[in-house]
């Protein structure tokens, strides 16, 4: 019985025997190592390559901040970038691809584009003619443009000219009115002394009319749409409230002995003025107060509608009493002195001032 190994040797033995078959052992051993070598050679130049290229491999990714920036990829163990596998490398670098094409049709249109201005730009430069011809053609449309807007500017410098004028000529003739005012006002009080004083005959409600009627009306008779004075009719003259609607008056204090809540400051602005055609002698007056109670601690700010009326034959503003301490105001107006006025604060019971103001027009 022989043994499998010793079976194995004998065979070898025998056929290392024969000389030809020893050479061509010893020609395929020659073979192989010579195919060992240059297969370990290109493997260590594979790896050497595609080491390098991955050091040089550029990859793109989204950064923090919305934009793309370049990272180089750094090999691990296992020859894998780092954070990124193989197939996200590859998007990658088909987003790279990509964007560069885009940049480069980009490139292309701008170029189209500049080379168009280009052409039209001859164009131009071609169709108009030089300087030295411009006085043998016509004004271009840019000179027209410029003639008709310095022509535009002296037109408006005219007309502001004109309307400083206008509030000139308007302010002089105020003066004049003003001063005839005061002229007529004279001669009335005049002309009432060589009378022998017809206003002593008047009651307290009652008005002197003076030349050429020379009698006495009524205070209901004043701005009623009646001349009961006769033509130069006395008693239709001054019919209108001398503070217009809209206007603005700041309160200027002269002594306040009301023992109340005194504001800091007073405004009154003229809302609405309002005549009832069946009393028209006493117009009302719709006003509206701003009142300011403001200290270091608190700020404190009150708007007050109120309504008062205007007494024609007076020519007193009463309003009545708009608080809790009941006290009313009345204020003297007339035509000379539309920019100021008196105004008296009286206690409802006893009818005593105890506070004076003067309004003046804002």
């Amino acid at each position: 019985q022989v043994v499998l190994p010793e079976l194995f040797c004998i065979t070898i033995t025998s056929w290392l025997g024969n000389r030809n078959t020893m050479k061509l052992f010893v020609v395929f051993l020659f073979a192989l190592c010579i195919l060992s070598l240059s297969e370990a050679s290109r493997k260590r130049k594979r790896s050497k390559n595609r080491q390098e290229r991955e050091n040089k491999k550029i990859s793109i990714s989204k950064s923090g901040d919305g934009g793309l920036k370049k990272r180089k990829y750094f090999l691990s163990d296992t020859d894998t970038p780092i954070g990124h596998s193989t197939g996200e490398a590859k998007k990658h670098a088909r987003l790279e691809r990509k964007r560069n094409r885009k940049l480069d049709r980009k490139r292309a249109r701008k170029a189209r584009r500049e080379e168009r201005r280009g052409r039209s730009v001859e164009e131009l430069v071609e169709k108009f003619p030089a300087e030295d011809n411009l006085g043998q053609v016509e004004p271009s449309v840019g000179r027209r443009i410029s003639h008709e807007w310095t022509q535009t500017v002296d037109d408006i410098d005219e007309a502001t000219a004109e309307i400083v004028n206008l509030e000139r000529d308007i302010q002089d003739a105020t003066e004049a009115e003003r001063e005839t005012f005061r002229l007529v006002e004279q001669l009335e009080e005049q002309f009432n002394a060589m009378t022998d004083g017809g206003e002593a005959q008047c009651g307290p409600r009652e008005l002197w009319c003076g030349f050429p009627s020379m009698h006495c009306i009524s205070e209901l008779a004043l701005c009623d749409g009646v001349p009961d004075c006769g033509v130069f009719g006395r008693d239709e003259r001054y019919c209108d409230v001398p503070i217009p609607v809209g206007s603005v008056w700041q309160a200027g204090v002269v002594y306040d002995h009301c023992q109340g809540m005194s504001p800091n400051s007073v405004s009154m602005t003229i809302t609405q003025i309002q005549v009832n055609p069946w009393f028209p002698m006493r117009p009302e007056v719709h006003v509206e107060f701003d009142m300011d109670f403001s200290s270091p601690y608190a700020k404190i700010r009150v708007k007050s509608p109120s309504q008062g009326t205007y007494d024609f034959f007076s020519g007193y503003l009463v309003f009545p009493p708009m608080g809790d301490d009941r006290l009313s105001m009345r204020c003297h107006l007339d035509y000379l002195h539309d920019n100021a006025t008196l105004c008296d604060v009286l206690r409802e019971a006893s009818r005593d001032v105890c506070a004076r103001v003067i309004y003046t027009r804002t």
